[in-house]
C-alpha cells in the first residue's frame, strides 16, 4: 500500500511540476512577444514621425521653389505658414539631428528669401535632408528582423 501511495504522489508531484514548467513557459512567450509588440509599435511611430517630417520638408522644398520663381505674395505667405508647420513637426525631432537641422534650415531659407542661392543648392539642401530621413526609415525597418 505504501508502494502505491508513494507512486501516486510521485506521480501527482512530476505532474505538478510539469504543469508548473509550462505555465512559466506559456508566460515567458506571452511576455516576449508582448515586449516585440511593444517595440514594433514604438517603431511604427517613429516610422510614422519620420513621414510626417519628409512630408512636411517636401512641401517646403516645393513652395521654395514656387517662391524663387515667382514673388507672389499669397505664394509667400503659404510657404511661411509651411515652414511653421515643418518647424512644430521637427520640435519632436531627436535633439542632435534636429539642432543640426533647424541651424541649417534657417540658413538656408535665409538663402531662399533673399534669393541668394541658385535652386540647385535649395534643391539639393532639402533632397539630401529628405533622402537622410528615408535612410533612417530604411534602417528602423530594418531592425524589424
Amino acid at each position: 500500500m505504501d508502494s502505491i501511495r508513494f507512486r501516486v504522489i510521485l506521480l501527482s508531484t512530476f505532474a505538478l511540476v510539469f504543469l508548473g514548467f509550462t505555465i512559466f513557459k506559456g508566460y515567458s512567450d506571452v511576455q516576449n512577444d508582448l515586449k516585440k509588440s511593444q517595440n514594433s509599435l514604438t517603431l511604427i511611430n517613429n516610422i510614422s514621425y519620420l513621414s510626417q517630417v519628409i512630408h512636411s520638408l517636401q512641401k517646403e522644398r516645393g513652395l521654395s521653389a514656387i517662391n524663387i520663381t515667382n514673388e507672389n505674395k499669397l505664394l509667400k505667405k503659404e510657404l511661411l505658414k509651411q515652414r511653421q508647420i515643418t518647424d512644430s513637426i521637427l520640435k519632436d525631432l531627436n535633439k542632435n539631428f534636429n539642432n543640426n537641422l533647424n541651424n541649417k534650415l534657417i540658413k538656408i531659407r535665409e538663402n531662399i528669401d533673399t534669393n541668394v542661392n541658385p535652386w540647385y543648392t535649395i534643391k539639393q539642401f532639402y533632397s539630401q535632408k529628405i533622402e537622410h530621413l528615408l535612410n533612417q526609415i530604411h534602417l528602423s525597418i530594418g531592425s524589424l528582423d
